[in-house]
């Protein structure tokens, strides 16, 4: 079988000690929630300098090939630098911060004992929120504009869209748990909601991003700038300052 050319979930599962390798080093594609990108792939996406690629790669093909590597024996790389952003990929990491106090939010509502009329209102804020602000105002700059801009086929990409989607599957399902009133379902729409966005926005700022930034030119970024600007434009700066008033009022 030509494991290269194999996504790394097939891979983790047909040789745990492959996932339990890259926990080590930094990359837990075991808990990554699609995991379609090839292990080929797998430490350009994360980022690995060519040096550390050859060392990680000689490790997976022991364990592939049968040797008995002894994981409590492998030392961690050296931690790869924090990358720096141009202004429009800083935008999108701002933009996470914002969706990580809504994040919050959601999680306070789905931690309560009692879901009453003011935590269901709330919900339906926290709902609306999402929507217009995580989604159309950030999400869509994403797939309107940078995702665009890699290969079609890219798995990073793909995994990410996929990933938009999931999330707009359990803001649907608490929007219809607030119509219907059923706490148990709200409370289990936001928890999923909560958990998936936190670890996609890790990603993103930890892995995608900073790849599109090796893989952009400072032409391409420019002109994704003016993207962005345009875009926000389209849709005013209302829904920002509304998202930042509802935050602080509700100390989010």
């Amino acid at each position: 079988m030509d494991y290269y050319n194999t996504a790394i979930k097939a891979v983790i599962q047909a040789f745990p000690k492959v996932g339990g390798l890259l926990v080590i080093h930094g990359v837990d594609c075991a808990t990554c929630s699609v995991g379609t990108c090839l292990l080929k792939d797998v430490l350009d996406v994360h980022n690995f300098p060519e040096e550390q690629k050859k060392t990680v790669m000689s490790q997976i093909e022991s364990i592939i090939n049968g040797e008995d590597l002894d994981l409590s024996s492998v030392e961690p790389l050296k931690e790869r630098k924090s990358a720096v952003f141009s202004a429009p990929v800083q935008q999108l990491v701002d933009e996470h911060k914002n969706i990580l106090r809504l994040l919050n939010l959601a999680q306070y509502i789905a931690d309560k004992r009692q879901i009453d009329d003011a935590m269901l209102e709330l919900s339906r804020q926290v709902v609306f929120y999402v929507r217009n602000y995580a989604d159309k105002h950030h999400h869509a700059k994403e797939e309107n504009i940078l995702f665009l801009k890699a290969d079609p086929d890219n798995q990073m990409v793909e995994a990410m869209l996929a990933e938009h989607e999931m999330a707009r599957g359990f803001i649907q399902q608490a929007s219809e748990s607030v119509d219907s009133r059923s706490a148990d379902r709200l409370r289990q729409a936001l928890c999923s909601y909560a958990e998936l966005l936190h670890e996609h926005i890790r990603k993103e700022d930890k892995i995608l991003y900073p790849w599109f930034e090796n893989f952009l030119s400072s032409p391409d970024k420019e002109e994704m700038q003016k993207e962005f600007e345009a875009a926000d434009n389209m849709l005013g700066d209302e829904i920002v300052s509304s998202l930042m008033q509802f935050l602080d009022d509700n100390y989010a």
